[in-house]
């Protein structure tokens, strides 16, 4: 579920690039960004979907670790989470984390927005990020809305 959701956002490339010019490392695949990646490098649909798989897995225990209630939350909550996990967003917004273990859902999604990434996406040459951004604080409002209603 996640890697499918995932691909929706990241996009592949199986030749490594750096997404923009002041990116550290070199990404590849379905954005895997490492320091092992180097210009020149190629891989197969095979490995760039191992890799993601990968990423993925290595990443749900820090998520687990972080968000106290991860998985009884609805998927669409989890897809979001780990998307904004993935690119680093969630996983570098501490507050955010806090509100949504506080259980103010709402509250964390206007904090998520709150980042100078997100503010300034189009200036840095990353204006992707502002629908994914989005995606994710929509979904952390609607279920604070539906638990409201509740």
């Amino acid at each position: 579920v996640y890697s499918n959701y995932l691909k929706g956002w990241e996009g592949k490339r199986l030749d490594a690039y750096k997404p923009v010019e002041t990116e550290k490392n070199w990404t590849i695949g379905w954005g895997h960004n490492s320091a092992d990646i180097k210009e020149g490098d190629v891989w197969s649909d095979a490995q760039a979907d191992t890799q993601l798989r990968t990423d993925i897995d290595d990443r749900l225990p820090a998520i687990r670790g972080s968000i106290k209630n991860f998985d009884s939350l609805p998927i669409d909550l989890k897809k979001n989470i780990v998307s904004s996990w993935f690119r680093g967003s969630l996983s570098g917004s501490p507050k955010t984390i806090e509100l949504i273990n506080q259980g103010k859902y709402k509250e964390a999604s206007e904090e998520f927005l709150n980042n100078q990434e997100y503010k300034n996406a189009a200036e840095l040459g990353k204006p992707g990020i502002i629908k994914r951004m989005d995606a994710t604080s929509k979904s952390l409002f609607d279920f604070g809305d539906i638990l409201e209603k509740e």
